[in-house]
């Protein structure tokens, strides 16, 4: 147990990456992650840290420089889900999203016209044809942002998470449509 606490103080100084050893042995910021690795390992750790466990522990949960459940959870938060690990990656790289993505009129106005749609429609298929084609729009974007980071191409990694944001934006409109759908058939 004292192992475990001495390797996440020190390690929870660096990086969120550095929170999981075993899926980032070398605690660098990769976009492509091994889901299953990563989810194993946050509740390997998560077994630990837990408040309930530490309670009955050696590890002093008022000592701010233990790794905490909070501190476990915001940091799995944000590695499991690609937009927010992508805004996580440029920050650590001092790199700002592109203002370029924010004034692109065209995006704009594309992801403006598909909540309109969205906003007026009544049709089941219609709303599944909307989060098809945004779920593909999605894990291209995806696939573009890690071609960006493997190249070290921070500017296009961040003009495609700005975009990937307003995407991502959509995708909750949906579920908000689907729940509502939902609702209103029972």
């Amino acid at each position: 147990m004292q192992r475990i606490q001495r390797l996440t103080t020190r390690r929870w100084l660096s990086n969120f990456y550095a929170l999981f050893p075993k899926t980032f042995p070398n605690a660098n910021p990769t976009f492509k992650i091994d889901q299953a690795k990563l989810r194993k390992e946050y509740r390997s750790l998560q077994a630990i840290v837990h408040p309930d466990v530490q309670e009955a522990s050696s590890i002093d949960p008022t000592n701010a420089e233990n790794l905490t459940s909070a501190s476990l959870n915001k940091a799995y938060t944000t590695l499991k889900d690609p937009l927010k690990r992508s805004e996580y990656i440029l920050k650590l790289k001092n790199f700002k999203l592109s203002p370029e993505a924010l004034s692109n009129q065209s995006l704009l106005m594309e992801v403006m016209e598909t909540h309109e749609i969205l906003q007026n429609c009544d049709d089941k298929n219609e709303a599944d044809q909307i989060n098809e084609i945004n779920s593909k729009r999605i894990n291209q974007l995806i696939e573009k942002i890690d071609i960006a980071y493997k190249d070290n191409d921070f500017e296009n990694a961040a003009k495609w998470t700005t975009e990937l944001r307003y995407w991502k934006g959509i995708e909750a409109a949906i579920k908000d449509w689907q729940l509502e759908y939902l609702e209103n058939q029972g």
